[in-house]
């Protein structure tokens, strides 16, 4: 099946982003176009667009909450969402084309979009109106994936697990007759056969979550009998500090710049434990104390060699890279701290940016996708952790990978990224991305971490601080993320 996905790249470019890669990564589908994935530089726009949508078997149309205003505001211009719709549909009135189906048009609205009055739309897109239109829930998003699917394809989940039973049994009869074996048939056996390759085509089409069945394929648990959730993904090799009011009762003050001294008992005590690293979601911009960053400046030199120390960067520096006071520059590594994106229940966090200046540096004969490390790719704080201040090497758009260079172990490691947007706009907050920029970031569900409460997942600031000997056996070969 071939999925043709039209959207505005003002208004739903993220969940237009997350539906393309859902589609494109499943064997059910043979391709799901999207304009800004498909369409190579140099190419014609406009033929590429009406090749796709000629090919296609259903185009998704997803709608958000400015997908109107937008239209209205383009109805004199050029407005190439418009143009693919009218056409999609003109090809569905067509109805059947050179002995295929007839196109079908799937409205998704999402960010609690309203469906397009007939009246607010120009006559060429008023049959869009009339279609039955799915509400796609950010705030569910596995559920509303699973429904987006199963409109797409028209047939819902139990009725692929019966039909893929029947399948597998006709295929396991005529196994059976060609063999001579007919006298060991087994119904039993049979439908053991049947329940394992059903699961089988459940995983493939993830519609378990991480704890377990939800209600939206109850029915389907009849057919599939006992599954048991898959264990969480959480690695086990971070150690998370947390400093709140009992860690202020204990330093005997509210935090600000000056706990910067008890930064460097925790850092000296971190690499006497031997940390892999210790991250700090912590800025070092402001002056602060004098005294308190003396301290500080004089373990992260003492430790500089032994073990990396990461520290979160929101500005950008005049050197590219992020803001830091001047006397800590040489001394703690760079990690970007912006929070992401939030769809849904999901968040999109960055991994890397990659300067707007840092492609057009790329040396002669970099592969195209690629780009070679420079100064202007920027780790994420957690990248920056994870590598122990590693550089990026590599940033290659064709497989979606960042290649780090692992800096304890000189060794380069591939970490997958979800999706590559750009920067339009200023971000407040975050000034350290800026218009032009390029943010290479993972797709994370939160509800897959565990709760983190107690040790040897969360520790207390103040027990490091103090150097407490069973704490500190926590931290040995840790990411320890402050």
């Amino acid at each position: 099946m071939r999925v043709f996905i039209s959207y505005r790249r003002d208004d739903s470019m993220v969940t237009a982003a997350l539906l393309h890669r859902e589609l494109a990564g499943r064997p059910e589908f043979a391709d799901a176009f999207m304009d800004l994935d498909d369409i190579g530089y140099g190419a014609d726009f406009i033929a590429a667009i009406d090749a796709a949508l000629h090919d296609a078997d259903v185009v998704v149309v997803v709608i958000g909450p400015r997908w109107i205003e937008m239209l209205q505001a383009r109805l004199r211009g050029d407005d190439w969402v418009r143009h693919e719709v009218a056409t999609a549909l003109r090809l569905r009135g067509a109805g059947a084309r050179a002995g295929r189906a007839a196109l079908r048009i799937v409205p998704v609205l999402i960010g609690g979009a309203a469906p397009p009055a007939e009246s607010a739309l120009p006559a060429d897109l008023a049959p869009l109106a009339r279609l039955g239109m799915l509400k796609f829930d950010e705030r569910a998003l596995k559920a509303s994936i699973n429904s987006l699917l199963e409109t797409v394809q028209e047939e819902g989940f139990e009725g692929k697990v019966r039909r893929l039973q029947d399948e597998q049994r006709k295929l396991e009869e005529q196994r059976l007759l060609l063999e001579g074996e007919r006298q060991h048939w087994s119904r039993a056996r049979i439908a053991s056969v049947g329940a394992a390759f059903a699961l089988f085509v459940a995983a493939i089409l993830n519609v378990f979550d991480l704890f377990g069945l939800g209600p939206r394929v109850a029915g389907a648990t009849m057919l599939l009998a006992h599954v048991a959730a898959p264990e969480s993904p959480w690695s086990g090799e971070v150690v998370l500090v947390g400093i709140d009011e009992a860690s202020e009762r204990k330093i005997g003050r509210k935090f600000d710049e000056s706990w910067r001294a008890e930064h460097a008992k925790l850092i000296a005590n971190a690499a006497s434990a031997a940390a892999r690293t210790v991250a700090f979601d912590i800025l070092l911009e402001d002056r602060g104390d004098a005294d308190a960053n003396a301290a500080l400046q004089a373990a992260l030199a003492a430790t500089r060699e032994q073990m990396a120390v990461v520290f979160g960067v929101a500005r950008r520096g005049d050197d590219g890279s992020g803001a830091m006071l001047a006397q800590f520059v040489p001394l703690a590594r760079r990690g970007i701290i912006c929070a992401g994106v939030a769809i849904g229940q999901a968040r999109s966090m960055p991994l890397a940016v990659r300067r707007a200046e840092a492609a057009a540096s790329a040396p002669a004969g970099t592969a195209a996708g690629a780009v070679q490390s420079t100064a202007g790719l920027v780790p994420s704080l957690a990248l920056a952790a994870y590598s122990g201040g590693g550089r990026i090497d590599l940033i290659d758009e064709r497989p979606k990978t960042v290649v780090v260079r692992l800096r304890k172990q000189q060794s380069a490691q591939k970490v997958m990224y979800y999706e590559d947007l750009g920067v339009a706009d200023p971000q407040p907050g975050c000034e350290i991305l800026q218009p032009g920029d390029r943010v290479v970031a993972q797709l994370l569900d939160p509800y897959s971490v565990p709760p983190l409460r107690s040790a040897p997942q969360r520790v207390a600031y103040e027990q490091i601080v103090a150097g407490d000997p069973a704490t500190l056996a926590l931290l040995k070969d840790r990411i320890v993320l402050v």
